[in-house]
């Protein structure tokens, strides 16, 4: 496979109309609004010319720019695929 990233990282979105325990936040009606805004997710593949490979790697959770985002399905889960310089912050234990 011939990776064609570059500096890009690809991410699976968390939903956010539930947070961590499971506590669901928006009224119903209001999910397919949020979905759009998805501020959060895991990071799934990561580009070959990212700068910052020792905290951007696959499996750490990232804050991203929701506006910058290009979200495309793939079997049946929508990711985003995303530039570094969009990633806000990046979560570490």
């Amino acid at each position: 496979m011939k990776q064609l990233l570059g500096k890009r990282v690809l991410i699976l979105p968390e939903d956010p109309t539930v947070n961590s325990f499971g506590i669901i936040l928006e009224a119903p009606g209001q999910e397919e609004v949020k979905k759009e805004k998805a501020e959060y997710g895991e990071v799934v593949f990561v580009g070959d010319k990212i700068e910052e490979k020792d905290l951007i790697v696959p499996g750490v959770r990232v804050h991203f720019n929701w506006m910058a985002a290009k979200k495309f399905p793939y079997e049946g889960k929508d990711y985003i695929l995303i530039r570094e310089d969009d990633i806000t912050g990046v979560f570490t234990v």
